[in-house]
């Protein structure tokens, strides 16, 4: 399904960052309105108290996001201090 394969794409990007002592990460997980507007959500969250440490991994991210074949399928959205998460 799409919903899985972004959890797919999501897990693959994250996992480097997993045990990092500078960056939280959070799920992937599904949306809290998983299915809105008839599309699948999912998200990943980060967090670090650097936000220079966010800013590289916010690009490293964009640039899986335009090079992995299963991610270039799918419809991305990045929020840079969400003011909500659903």
């Amino acid at each position: 399904s799409t919903a899985q394969t972004a959890m797919n794409v999501l897990e693959e990007i994250a996992e480097p960052l997993f045990g990092s002592d500078d960056i939280d990460v959070l799920g992937p997980v599904p949306a809290p309105m998983e299915r809105r507007g008839g599309r699948y959500r999912c998200q990943l969250l980060l967090r670090s108290h650097k936000r220079s440490v966010l800013q590289a991994q916010l690009g490293h991210i964009r640039q899986q996001l335009e090079t992995r074949p299963s991610a270039r399928q799918l419809r991305w959205s990045i929020d840079v201090d969400p003011q909500s998460l659903d």
